[in-house]
């Protein structure tokens, strides 16, 4: 019986494991692509932007921002959890 409980174990833990590095991942390649377009349209604009670098961050796309701190709570999530089981 033990041996069958070790395994049902692992079996939860990588249950509740792989859907967040499945989520980090996908919201990993959102926000690349959110700053590949804002780059494009950085360099499309040339340098009437460059004196307005600290308000192009507060001007930041909402998503964008909210992928980001999302995704950053996901990979704390993600590293405690390991670190736990």
């Amino acid at each position: 019986w033990s041996a069958l409980l070790h395994f049902v174990d692992i079996l939860c833990c990588c249950a509740v494991l792989v859907p967040i590095v499945w989520q980090v991942n996908s919201l990993e390649k959102v926000v690349e692509a959110e700053a590949e377009s804002s780059d494009t349209i950085d360099e499309a604009n040339g340098d009437k932007n460059e004196s307005n670098a600290i308000t192009d961050v507060e001007s930041e796309n909402p998503t964008t921002a909210e992928a980001g701190r999302t995704l950053q709570k996901l990979k704390t999530f993600q590293r405690f959890y390991i670190l736990v089981v």
